[in-house]
């Protein structure tokens, strides 16, 4: 039987067969250039951000560093000023060596105030400065000895200029009975009434002469003329003080030493 020809199905052409063919073939390398385009892009994204991370995490870490060592240079430096005022307040005192023995005198800035006491810390520093311990100065030497009330001498050093004041009056509302100068409105009263042991800048002034009160009572007699730098506590430096009364003097006004006894200074 004949098939109507609406089941006859057209037959395709070998030209088009080719042609069909070559349509899927460039469909299909298209479709992979698409695909590996999409690809390098989504890659070069994704190591765009990775660096992007790595630096900002770099830079991060760089600031945290430099943090960490400000910090440390800061604490280095703090360090470094809690040093210098430790070493400046460990010193108590002076040590005063004699041929006869040694005097130690403890420092009282709440008495003087801390204008004496760097000074004599300064003399000190000049004169052991090529030494490890003590020294002598430019004029250490003790030349006055009043038996039972002082012993007095000097200390120092002519690379090292005084700047030394006056010390507070410790009276409240002091009331000089003569008119002071200018430059001294408390002239009178420049500390306590002296008792034993307590060493003072002679001559009511500001040094470098100075004495050592031996005196069993309250010198009342002076007053308060004298700034107080310091204080001898122990027994053996009294009585290396007093054997020096013992030594030869002449009454010149004062009672002077014949032969000045020359001494070395070291801070204690």
């Amino acid at each position: 039987m004949r098939s109507s020809n609406n089941d006859i199905t057209a037959p395709i052409s070998r030209t088009h067969r080719r042609k069909a063919s070559s349509t899927v073939k460039y469909a299909s390398i298209l479709m992979a250039i698409c695909i590996v385009s999409v690809f390098f892009f989504l890659a070069r994204a994704a190591f765009s951000s990775s660096g992007d991370s790595g630096r900002d995490k770099t830079g991060e870490f760089n600031s945290a560093k430099s943090i960490i060592r400000n910090d440390e240079i800061k604490s280095l430096r703090l360090a470094q000023v809690t040093k210098e005022e430790s070493t400046d307040e460990q010193y108590q005192g002076l040590l005063i060596y004699t041929n006869l023995g040694t005097i130690k005198i403890y420092f009282t800035p709440e008495l003087s105030g801390p204008t004496s006491i760097e000074y004599i810390q300064k003399v000190v520093s000049e004169a052991t400065k090529n030494n490890d311990k003590a020294a002598t100065c430019d004029r250490c030497t003790f030349y006055r000895a009043e038996p039972d009330l002082l012993l007095q001498g000097a200390i120092s050093q002519q690379s090292v200029t005084s700047k030394v004041t006056l010390g507070p009056c410790p009276i409240v509302d002091w009331k000089p009975t003569t008119p002071c100068p200018a430059h001294d409105l408390n002239c009178g009263c420049h500390g306590p009434v002296m008792t034993r042991g307590m060493v003072g800048w002679a001559g009511g002034a500001t040094g470098p002469d100075f004495f050592i009160n031996t005196h069993k009572q309250p010198v009342d007699w002076w007053e308060h003329q004298h700034t107080v730098w310091g204080q001898v506590k122990d027994d053996r430096s009294l009585e290396i003080i007093e054997s020096i009364y013992k030594l030869p003097a002449t009454m010149k006004g004062m009672r002077m030493l014949d032969k000045k006894i020359r001494f070395e200074i070291e801070m204690f």
